[in-house]
């Protein structure tokens, strides 16, 4: 019998969580030497693994492991044990519960550290709508300090909707500073050619040269915007309010305002749970020219001599 499943008969040696050790809940949890007992429904009804955890532990007993249920204070109850394999202290577990329990409705209030630990185990374990407060929260403008690309790099490993991670590649593109070797260290290489690709062709396509030290202009936002889908294979047309963020990722008081169609109003905002779309006032395109409104139709326009800095269809053609 493993170390982890002669924990089931051990129960009373283990450390009961002083928070969420409830009486009455129908799930223990055992990590390490802590264990935790907690209402099922808050695990099972958003994560397909807690569900059939706890399907599996409500099946007849297996000898060789010990029991997989038992009575306590008369009620039936789940035993899970969390394995070492999972890289999950009770610290960790802890955390997770207090987004269920937490006793401050509708306010969530804790450290960044401690909602990385919340992102990791609800993108572990596939708690979508907990994944989703984590990114809301760490995402909050002027919330959290992160850098730019340490963002970017927390944002890709935990699969976060592609309406988190645009606004922030917009922002790398547009920034007059290049990758240092640490930057490109974290985003790997493939990410890194593209960026420098994208960089190069978005700063060729001015008409009028920038000095190494001038970020690419506020009014060229949209193209870098496509530049960026282009770079993701995302073609679908959505905005979002999200606001612009500087060098060390900070947010700014520039919104990102992004209209991929000129053909009626639209603009969304983000949603980390399907990365759908919500319809809104539509941004107005006029600022960046006529030409960009034509891409949005799919049509060609001519651009106007003087109208524009911007050779749209060079950049596009050399990306």
């Amino acid at each position: 019998m493993s170390t982890e499943n002669k924990q089931h008969h051990n129960l009373k040696t283990l450390k009961r969580h002083t928070q969420y050790y409830q009486s009455g809940g129908d799930l223990i949890v055992i990590v390490g030497n802590t264990s935790f007992r907690v209402a099922s429904v808050f695990f099972t009804r958003e994560s397909k693994d807690f569900e059939d955890r706890v399907a599996e532990s409500a099946k007849p007993m297996d000898p060789a492991n010990g029991p997989k249920t038992m009575e306590i204070d008369g009620c039936p109850t789940h035993i899970i044990v969390i394995a070492s394999s999972e890289n999950v202290t009770a610290e960790d577990f802890a955390q997770l519960c207090w987004v269920f329990f937490n006793e401050k409705f509708s306010v969530y209030e804790t450290t960044l550290t401690a909602w990385k630990t919340i992102l990791r185990l609800a993108n572990q374990w596939n708690f979508a709508q907990v994944k989703d407060l984590a990114f809301r929260e760490i995402d909050a403008p002027g919330k959290f300090s992160i850098p730019l690309v340490e963002r970017i790099v927390l944002y890709t490993e935990y699969k976060a909707a592609f309406s988190y991670v645009e606004p922030l590649y917009v922002d790398l593109l547009s920034r007059a500073a290049h990758l240092d070797f640490d930057e490109a260290n974290a985003l790997g290489l493939e990410t890194v050619l593209k960026i420098s690709a994208a960089r190069e062709s978005l700063r060729l396509s001015l008409m009028e040269p920038l000095s190494p030290s001038e970020p690419l202009p506020g009014k060229m936002r949209e193209v870098v915007c496509e530049a960026v889908r282009k770079m993701f294979g995302q073609h679908a047309s959505f905005a979002t309010d999200k606001p612009s963020r500087d060098v060390n990722g900070q947010a700014s008081s520039v919104s990102t305002s992004i209209s991929a169609s000129a053909t009626g109003p639209s603009t969304t905002t983000p949603s980390t749970a399907n990365g759908g779309a919500t319809n809104g006032p539509s941004a107005d395109a006029s600022e960046i020219g006529d030409d960009l409104k034509g891409r949005g139709k799919n049509k060609k326009t001519k651009k106007p001599k003087g109208v524009s800095v911007y050779d749209y269809d060079d950049f596009y053609d050399n990306l």
